[in-house]
């Protein structure tokens, strides 16, 4: 079984657990990336034996981290989930329409909203409510030239 990996964890205070990868290589099998007749039932059997109490759990970790870069960016910038699902929505309509595609009320509608963008002054603004500064521009060095250069005394 080439295609299973055993993982242990790195923890040495509690049990040590393993997480089991398994994948299937298409490359074997190009045929199986649609159901058909002969793998539609294709089914992983996993036999485990042990002294102790066995758990067979789904790992969520990246999930539970894509969640969490979600959450930051919807913290930073309120209603930054709802303008891109309309952005989503309204990229597959404009799809439809390069289709050829009838369009209803609504969704023409849509598609002559206009494009809100932020502005400089909300951006300052929404900059100056969080207490940040602007940068001062960099000093010039007076040994230095025009051309960037370090002048000789």
């Amino acid at each position: 079984m080439s295609n299973v990996t055993l993982y242990p964890t790195n923890d040495k205070e509690e049990p040590r657990n393993y997480y089991l990868q398994a994948s299937f290589d298409l490359r074997d099998w190009p045929e199986a990336k649609e159901v058909t007749d002969e793998n539609k039932s294709i089914c992983w059997i996993l036999r485990t034996c042990g002294n102790d109490t066995i758990g067979i759990l789904r790992d969520t970790q990246k999930e539970e981290a894509q969640k969490a870069i979600k959450k930051s960016w919807e913290d930073n910038e309120p209603g930054r989930a709802e303008k891109a699902k309309k952005a989503r929505r309204k990229y597959f309509i404009q799809e439809k329409k390069l289709r050829g595609e009838q369009l209803d009320a609504e969704e023409i509608e849509i598609l002559n909203e206009p494009r809100v963008r932020k502005s400089k002054e909300e951006e300052n603004k929404k900059d100056a409510k969080k207490g940040s500064k602007a940068k001062p521009p960099p000093k010039k060095d007076p040994k230095k030239d025009k051309k960037g250069e370090t002048q000789e005394t």
